[in-house]
């Protein structure tokens, strides 16, 4: 298309970034993220899973010799939920140190526009809440099931290590 003596991509100034490829970049580089979260998201929730069950089955005979002695259900609840606590303030260290340097050491350089003084992405309270929230709800939530199995059992069943609950 000629408009004048110039044709029309003439028009557009080569030093302008292409907004299509910008956008379509971007959508790939959220994509991408939100594919790779869900993947690490539901690889962390089996992994805790896989872990409180396998601390209840290492920690068998000590529950059942406890209960046979005569503590109740709230004491073996006690004991799992402090491993499932001390387990969840370690993630949430852990998850936070990480944060903090993905963060500070690849996004908020990568993203910052020193010509506005601004980051597309914000590290922010919310942010630590949502890790907090994550960090402690999954453990506890995965320590409920494999719990309310074990304690389903004898005391003679948490002792021996049948599998098959009464």
């Amino acid at each position: 298309i000629l408009v004048g003596v110039e044709g029309i991509t003439g028009l557009v100034d080569p030093t302008l970034p292409n907004y299509y490829n910008f956008w379509a970049g971007y959508k790939a580089y959220v994509f991408l993220g939100a594919v790779s979260g869900a993947f690490f998201g539901i690889f962390s929730v089996l992994l805790c899973w896989h872990l409180m069950t396998s601390m209840l089955s290492v920690q068998r005979i000590k529950i059942g010799i406890l209960r046979s002695l005569g503590a109740g259900e709230k004491d073996v609840v006690k004991i799992v939920l402090l491993f499932a606590f001390i387990l969840s303030v370690f993630t949430f260290l852990l998850s936070l140190a990480f944060t903090l340097a993905g963060y500070y050491g690849f996004l908020y350089p990568a993203y910052y526009t020193p010509m506005w003084g601004v980051s597309e992405f914000f590290f922010t309270g919310w942010t630590v809440l949502i890790l907090a929230v994550l960090s402690f709800g999954v453990p506890l939530l995965c320590s409920i099931v494999p719990l309310r199995k074990f304690l389903k059992k004898s005391i003679v069943d948490n002792i021996s290590g049948n599998i098959k609950a009464r």
